[in-house]
């Protein structure tokens, strides 16, 4: 092949938000490439928004690192949304049993509003909804 391959995964930043485009297989091969990346977005301290338009499929290594970004993300109180998941990826993430775990938009929903990126709501699958109740004060 006489063209270059384009990397698995690419880092950029905006002021305040690192932004990860995933491409192709990300797997054990590709790994390190992922690994850099979430080292850059960790460092960074800031949200992190992960393009998963391009992504044909994950495997347990990239898994791992996804999720092991999600958690430094939460204990640093910082969103981490994977936008535009295929269906593919989408019914890797169920079968895993990582959907609870990770704040997904599927390919079909990415230009409706944000995902709520509230960890607890995610857990349960509820919609996050701030409900005073009826003997709390209501600002």
């Amino acid at each position: 092949m006489g063209g270059t391959q384009r990397a698995a995964a690419q880092y950029s930043n905006a002021p305040g938000e690192n932004h990860v485009s995933l491409h192709g297989v990300v797997d054990l091969f590709v790994a390190g490439e992922l690994h850099e990346v979430a080292l850059r977005c960790a460092a960074s301290g800031h949200p992190t928004q992960v393009d998963c338009r391009e992504l044909e499929r994950i495997d347990g290594s990239a898994l791992q690192l996804l999720l092991a970004l999600e958690r430094d993300h939460r204990e640093r109180a910082a969103a981490f949304t994977l936008r535009a998941v295929p269906e593919v990826v989408s019914r890797y993430l169920h079968l895993a049993g990582a959907w609870p775990l990770l704040a997904v938009v599927r390919e079909e929903e990415a230009l409706s509003p944000p995902v709520n990126t509230d960890p607890e709501a995610r857990r349960s699958n509820a919609p996050a909804l701030n409900i005073a109740k009826e003997d709390e004060p209501r600002e």
